[in-house]
């Protein structure tokens, strides 16, 4: 069995039943103007550049004592999968009772524009939700849905009705995994791409195309679907798509996959997975100067590669020093921050040294708050766990597990927390937060045994005041 540490955040599934707009929610539109001029959008699962990173206004620079200012909250089901944001509409995924739910609602408001809904009987194998662990992506004016049983669907922004869709595993006779399906799809051009992880059909990335649902190509490999964003780079002149494959398989196997986004071309292929059969690759590829790092945990770490002009992979170095778990580290000119680890125990904020794979500092902080529970007083001790780390311009947002939020200064050579808050006292709070115009969209996939709160969106403000 695995241990209740072994999870990641991301998929869900099947079928449908519409409800029309709410009439006190009003007309709007996908392409609405913004409140701030440079905004930037939150279409897909890493954010706008595939890479946890995104340019913002200034952000608060101390927390109020209760915490940031709610601007608004919504009750949400089960699932990991965190919201995608383009103009003023924002999009979630989450599982209500038997039903996998698409809400789309006003990203300033929280009021609802839409809702779609359809059956599900999912069961996770290993007691945990059963709900989506992928974010729905945004391209243009639809709406693309990854299922946990291989539902993959096309909808419309405008009112969630769907265009296409397909069950991958049925197509081509792929398996849920160990969590269900949860790599995610990613549109390159006029491609919808996929880590099926079907071998059987030669089927481990499918190519769709992404206005009809026809299959453009396909590249067959024995490795099965994993739980990695694809990630599109370029290197050496040429535009490529990266997938973290491995999935479920005796023994284990996956790793690294090139491909060729014109014609589904397999230009290099690098194996790299814990020999554990009980692990996943979950962590996306990371890219810096045209080299890959990628990185698993399961007491593995990581490896960065190089590629030579016929696509040959080549180790550049391996490192113990950073094996994350699901949480894609994030590149700052020549080092790299990452969460390393699953063991709640050891898990660290460290600082890699893109040069030499070496951590310069590791950071394993404790968190004591006091609680009471059932008017017993008593102080918990909370770390980082699996939480999430996003850059904001030249500063960081580190989001703990147990809901902790720490704006923070991180240099190659030390930490620097600069304002923290405890958001609530729930646990699995796993997925990275979309940020768009100052505004932080953050799940809490459990419910809070402290204030008592179930399941829900939050929409925090962390705009700088503008003073008059």
């Amino acid at each position: 069995m695995f241990p209740k540490n072994f999870l990641l955040p991301m998929a869900a599934t099947v079928w449908f039943v519409a409800y029309p707009v709410n009439a006190n929610d009003g007309p709007v539109s996908p392409q609405t103007s913004r409140d701030t001029a440079n905004a930037v959008d939150w279409p897909r699962r890493l954010g706008p550049n595939h890479n946890a990173t995104v340019a913002a206004p200034k952000l608060i620079e101390k927390f109020p004592d209760d915490g940031p200012k709610i601007v608004w909250e919504t009750e949400a089901g089960e699932g990991y999968a965190a919201p995608v944001i383009v103009g003023d509409r924002l999009v979630l995924f989450h599982r209500l009772d038997n039903r996998a739910t698409i809400d789309c609602l006003n990203a300033k408001t929280g009021k609802r524009i839409w809702r779609q809904q359809y059956e599900t009987n999912y069961s996770d194998r290993y007691g945990f939700s059963g709900g989506p662990r992928c974010s729905p992506l945004i391209d243009g004016d639809r709406v693309y849905i990854c299922g946990v049983e291989g539902e993959l669907r096309c909808m419309k922004l405008t009112d969630g009705t769907t265009i296409w869709r397909t069950n991958t595993l049925e197509q081509f006779g792929g398996k849920q995994e160990y969590f269900g399906a949860g790599a995610g799809p990613l549109v390159e051009g006029e491609l919808l791409i996929l880590n099926v992880g079907a071998p059987k059909k030669n089927a481990a990335v499918v190519a769709f195309n992404k206005l009809t649902g026809a299959v453009v190509w396909k590249v067959g490999d024995q490795w099965g679907a994993s739980y990695a964003a694809a990630v599109p780079t370029t290197i050496n002149g040429r535009r490529v798509v990266l997938i973290f494959a491995g999935g479920d398989s005796r023994p284990p196997t996956g790793g690294l996959l090139v491909i060729d986004p014109k014609d589904g071309k397999l230009l290099s292929r690098y194996p790299f997975r814990s020999t554990k059969y009980e692990s996943v690759n979950a962590s996306s590829p990371v890219i810096w100067n045209e080299k890959v790092f990628i990185s698993t945990s399961y007491n593995t770490g990581g490896v960065l590669l190089e590629f030579d002009g016929q696509f040959n992979a080549k180790p550049v170095w391996t490192t113990t020093d950073c094996g994350s778990h699901f949480m894609t580290p994030v590149v700052d000119g020549d080092h790299m921050y990452a969460i390393d680890g699953m063991n709640r125990r050891t898990i660290a904020l460290t600082c890699i040294d893109l040069k030499t794979g070496k951590s310069t500092w590791s950071w394993s902080p404790v968190f004591d708050e006091e609680i009471e529970i059932n008017r017993d007083k008593r102080t918990a001790s909370f770390g980082i766990g699996l939480g999430s780390l996003l850059k904001v311009g030249g500063r960081y947002l580190l989001l703990t597990e147990n809901g902790h939020l720490l704006l923070m200064k991180l240099t190659a050579d030390k930490h620097e927390t600069l304002t923290r808050a405890w958001l609530f006292g729930a646990q699995e709070t796993w997925a990275l937060p979309p940020l768009v115009d100052g505004l932080l969209y953050v799940n809490q996939n459990q419910r809070d045994s402290i204030s008592k709160t179930n399941p829900r969106l939050i929409c925090y403000d962390l705009r700088q005041e503008t003073k008059p």
